[in-house]
């Protein structure tokens, strides 16, 4: 098993990964509005580089307005949803 100590010593990168549900539906329920999106590779090094891009990153600005849930048809709203105990 590797551990931090054993990447520290190698001098190797500590990786992470997160959805990309995860990554930018967070960032959209923090309130901000995404103005661009950019993807990267290995620039062809890895072979990975042939499938999909490894890296990637959002540019994002502070909406000034209230985060509203997106409802899909056929769903009620969060707001709708009341429950009784």
């Amino acid at each position: 098993m590797i551990t931090y100590p054993i990447l520290i010593n190698n001098q190797e990168t500590l990786e992470f990964g997160h959805s990309l549900t995860t990554q930018i539906g967070e960032q959209l329920k923090a309130g901000f509005l995404m103005t661009d999106f950019y993807e990267d590779d290995w620039n062809g090094e890895r072979v990975l580089d042939k499938f999909l891009p490894s890296f990637f990153a959002t540019r994002a600005i502070k909406n000034k307005q209230e985060y509203k849930p997106l409802t899909l048809p056929g769903e009620s709203s969060p707001e709708a949803q009341v429950t009784t105990e």
